[in-house]
């Protein structure tokens, strides 16, 4: 009996040690996949995305479009977000998913008084935005101006 009894007790040491490992392994796991995450809302990016639209229109004023245009941009995602279940890294996550969202809004809702293509007006506006991401946060890049909140000074 005595043999059984440490079976068993060896069987349950290791079924312990093994859920250990499997709970600690999936707490790392989860610490690193959202290490790089952000924690601002997708309110405060797209604030940021409709700001950033506003001030390449208002520094190249050659451009068509107002500052409605940007509202209306802004609020065309924040309607397909919710219509589609689309979070915000496919809609503005990077310049090329933003050029992407841009060019769907313009050719679904196009602005009234729109005379240029999609392609042109919205590649115009992510290139400035891709140019001007590092003024306006301390950290360079997409990733870091989208994960930081509202957007800051600079130009």
């Amino acid at each position: 009996m005595e043999a059984t009894s440490t079976n068993s007790g060896v069987r349950r040491a290791i079924l312990l040690t093994i859920a250990a490992l499997v709970v600690a392994g999936a707490v790392t796991l989860g610490l690193l996949l959202t290490r790089g995450s952000s924690s601002v809302s997708a309110a405060d990016q797209l604030a940021s995305v409709q700001t950033a639209c506003q001030k390449w229109l208002s520094t190249n004023p050659g451009q068509p479009g107002n500052g409605q245009w940007c509202t209306d941009m802004g609020d065309w995602m924040s309607q397909d977000m919710g219509h589609n279940g689309v979070g915000p890294e496919m809609m503005w996550g990077d310049a090329d998913h933003m050029l992407t969202t841009c060019e769907q809004w313009m050719s679904a809702s196009p602005p009234s008084g729109s005379t240029i293509t999609p392609r042109d007006w919205c590649g115009s506006m992510v290139t400035w935005m891709t140019s001007h991401t590092g003024s306006w946060t301390d950290k360079n890049g997409w990733g870091g101006w989208m994960n930081r909140g509202p957007m800051m000074g600079g130009n």
